[in-house]
């Protein structure tokens, strides 16, 4: 995982190892799916849940909208829950090509900013597991830290 040196300081050992297993998860689903279905996955005690954010999609146009959802579902779990990530299917252009990419935005509890991870594939038209086009690029304070966004407003 290509990170900037100041993501690479912050970001703990747990986060990063959450974060490369959303992207594999995100990519066996979309080796089954296309597009495939935005997954939350959570932490707490140790152990990971994950789950579909939605059953279906209708309109891809709709990820901002479910985003915006899952963001403040995570705002409200218990304090038990140290980490999230949530992942969904974007599009991207990458040296003028477009590209499928599993966008991973996580973050852990405490921290005051999260992160993203863009991870650009190539769906396998035989519909094997999905190449990965080039090494994932980590931003940190991309995102809110979803846990502190709705703590704050309170």
């Amino acid at each position: 995982m290509r990170e900037s040196e100041e993501a690479a300081r912050e970001m703990s050992a747990e986060l990063s190892s959450l974060m490369m297993h959303s992207v594999f998860l995100a990519l066996d689903a979309a080796s089954r799916a296309n597009p495939f279905l935005p997954l939350l996955t959570v932490e707490a005690d140790g152990k990971r849940k994950t789950c579909m954010l939605i059953d279906s999609i209708e309109d891809p146009g709709k990820t901002l909208e479910i985003l915006r959802k899952a963001r403040g579902a995570i705002a409200k779990l218990p304090n038990q829950v140290v980490r999230y990530a949530i992942v969904t299917e974007q599009t991207m252009i990458l040296e003028g090509r477009q590209y499928e990419a599993a966008v991973v935005e996580a973050g852990e509890r405490g921290e005051p900013g999260g992160y993203v991870l863009v991870q650009p594939f190539r769906r396998d038209r035989a519909g094997g597991f999905p190449e990965e086009i080039e090494t994932p690029e980590v931003l940190l304070d991309a995102a809110d830290n979803c846990f502190e966004s709705v703590s704050e407003q309170e």
